[in-house]
This record gives structure tokens, sequence and C-alpha cells, in this order.
């Protein structure tokens, strides 16, 4: 059976916002890699880079959670209790601003993409 025409242009629609979203993230990570790899003595300029990085990381973890919290089929089984291991960082992501937990913020981009991978969002297909 056919999904009704404005269903799929729904889920279209919020793939696409999830996908430039995405993208957003990754322009802000990139800025803020070239700033390290520079090494720029400015670390006012890096913790606000950082903040809004981890801020918006976060911020679209929180969007995904519905998604993939509690989904147990195929693939999604693994990816789900991966994906709620960082819960406690979208309820207080300061401590991912200490210097210690900074692997921590390239394990939660990863998983993000991961879910978006297995959502299909790459794909334009939607949100199942």
């Amino acid at each position: 059976m056919n999904e009704p025409q404005h269903t799929t242009n729904t889920k279209g629609l919020y793939a696409n916002i999830l996908l430039r979203k995405w993208w957003e993230l990754i322009e802000l990570s990139e800025k803020l890699r070239s700033f390290y790899l520079i090494n720029e003595q400015d670390d006012m300029l890096c913790q606000q880079l950082l903040a809004e990085y981890i801020g918006k990381l976060t911020r679209f973890w929180g969007e995904l959670r519905p998604k993939i919290e509690n989904r147990r089929e195929g693939r999604f089984k693994e990816i789900s209790e991966e994906f709620m291991k960082y819960k406690h960082y979208y309820y207080d992501p300061a401590p991912l601003l200490e210097p210690e937990h900074l692997d921590e913020i390239f394990k939660i981009e990863s998983i993000v993409r991961e879910v978006l991978e297995a959502l299909e969002i790459f794909n334009y297909e939607g949100i199942k």
C-alpha cells in the first residue's frame, strides 16, 4: 500500500531539515578542527566555537533521540544502545568543554552519523 502523498512529502521535508542541520554541524566541526590545527592563541574564541559546536551537537542528538530510542530491529538495536550512552550529555553538555572529554565529542558525532545513515537520511528517503 502506498503512503499518501502528503505523508511522503512531510517525511522528505523532515529528512532534508535533518540533513541541513547535519551539514551545519559538519561545517562548524571543520571550523573548529582548523582552529586547532593552526593552534591559534585566542583561547576565548576557541572556547566559544567549542561551546557552539557542543550545544548544536547535543541538541541534534536530542532531535534524533525519538527516532532511535528503544528500536530493536536489525542494526538499530546496536546503534540505539550506543546512542543512548550519551544521554547524560544532552542534559548537561558542560563536561564536554573539559579537555579530558574531547574524545567523547568525536564519539557523539560518529554515533549521530550512524543514526542518520541507518535512517537513510543521506539517501533523501526520509524517516522510517
